[in-house]
């Protein structure tokens, strides 16, 4: 095997078990030998990677977020589904609640809040969703505003990043509501989302 082969796949195998503890045990309590025991890799081999835990935790909750969006962009993107039905096909924040214990769920979603770059992730692949689900629903004659779909995005992600104190505090529930406005105004009661789990 190539070395920068090997490189990589132990890179995403320490990755893939950091992700696989997190779920089980949350963030504070992953810890770097335990990955090295179930990785099957030394800590000395970690650090050659990742420069401390934070740098770890960082980066694997990034791929967590590149991961769950990558999967959402798919649903909506596919063709053989009418939009509105696309839509209701992406997992909502309850599907996260359904896989995980809401301490781990509020763990994660404290981590990202306190984390500047994971924070900036988060936000990035929000507006990158909304504007394809702009694209998707104008396609479809859903979204028929006249507004700039970069105005639509801006009002978006800060209602879904501010909390009643202004700080930036990522809310799942808060961007199923928002997909709900989108869709139906506020004017149109619309019909109720059920998200798939």
């Amino acid at each position: 095997m190539k070395r920068a082969e090997k490189k990589a796949r132990n890179r995403q195998l320490i990755l893939t078990t950091t992700t696989e503890m997190i779920y089980q045990v949350g963030v504070a309590k992953t810890n770097l030998r335990q990955i090295s025991k179930l990785s099957g890799l030394s800590v000395v081999t970690i650090y050659k990677y990742f420069t401390d835990k934070t740098d770890l935790i960082n980066a694997t909750i990034s791929q967590m977020i590149e991961e769950r969006f990558e999967q959402a962009e798919s649903l909506i993107k596919t063709q053989d589904l009418p939009f509105i039905e696309r839509i209701e096909k992406i997992p909502g924040p309850d599907k996260l609640n359904q896989e995980l214990p809401e301490e781990i769920v509020q763990e994660l979603i404290k981590t990202i809040a306190d984390s500047p770059l994971l924070l900036r992730t988060l936000q990035e692949r929000i507006k990158n969703f909304f504007q394809i689900i702009i694209i998707e629903g104008r396609k479809s004659n859903y979204i028929q505003t006249t507004a700039s779909d970069q105005a639509i995005i801006d009002l978006f992600t800060l209602l879904i990043f501010r909390d009643n104190t202004g700080k930036a505090q990522p809310d799942p529930q808060r961007a199923a509501d928002i997909i709900q406005i989108i869709l139906y105004g506020l004017t149109n009661p619309g019909q109720q989302l059920t998200f798939h789990h």
